[in-house]
């Protein structure tokens, strides 16, 4: 895709932003256009069952945004669409064609591989977006631009059963692309990095979740 021009500076920010309600708890959050597409600007904030907070600290949801094991992230019961029904930890789910809802409010999807690609291209590749994607507060290091409004949070993980870890430090942010069973691949980003990577997280950790608008 072509570059877009970064939008907003240290003392400007000229980022399209439209603000999205979630019908089902009537939260709303910020999203911001970044070349042809339109992505939640913070972490998706919806309980359902298979989320939690940080720390179980509902603080840490407010500012977070909640922590999904893949089931849940891919709304394996179908409560909201048929495409990632039955789609959980220990089998491979074979790929849904076309977007998956998943937990996403209507009219929104999980991100597969190919639209991180697309936003990553957008912002000038996979090498720097992390700088230009990340928060400028927050993380643990702060060298980050968040020159497109996009204002990645370092949220951390939810790993086994009562631990949680990497807040300040590390986000993932799950997608709809199973790796096997019993991973699945995620955007990371990281407080040393100017770049982002793909990372394979256990489906039954707990990662975040940003919306892409259909």
């Amino acid at each position: 895709g072509s570059l877009v021009p970064p939008c907003r500076t240290e003392t400007e920010d000229n980022c399209k932003y439209i603000t999205l309600k979630d019908e089902r708890d009537g939260k709303e959050y910020k999203a911001v256009e970044i070349g042809n597409q339109v992505w939640m600007a913070e972490n998706l904030n919806y309980a359902i069952e298979g989320s939690l907070c940080y720390g179980d600290d509902e603080k840490n949801c407010e500012k977070y945004g909640r922590l999904y094991l893949w089931s849940a992230a891919m709304d394996s019961a179908g409560v909201y669409g048929e495409k990632g029904k039955g789609c959980g930890d220990g089998k491979v789910c074979l790929r849904p064609s076309g977007s998956v809802q998943g937990v996403c409010p209507k009219g929104w999807h999980l991100p597969d591989s190919t639209d991180w690609s697309t936003l990553f291209a957008a912002v000038g590749g996979r090498s720097f977006s992390g700088k230009s994607l990340k928060s400028t507060s927050g993380w643990k290091r702060d060298s980050s631009t968040n020159a497109f409004g996009f204002s990645v949070l370092p949220a951390g993980l939810k790993q086994t059963e009562d631990w949680y870890a990497y807040m300040d430090i590390y986000s993932y942010i799950s997608s709809s692309m199973e790796q096997d069973s019993g991973w699945v691949r995620s955007a990371y980003f990281d407080y040393t990095r100017d770049g982002v990577s793909y990372q394979s997280v256990a489906k039954n950790n707990g990662a975040s979740v940003r919306c892409l608008k259909d």
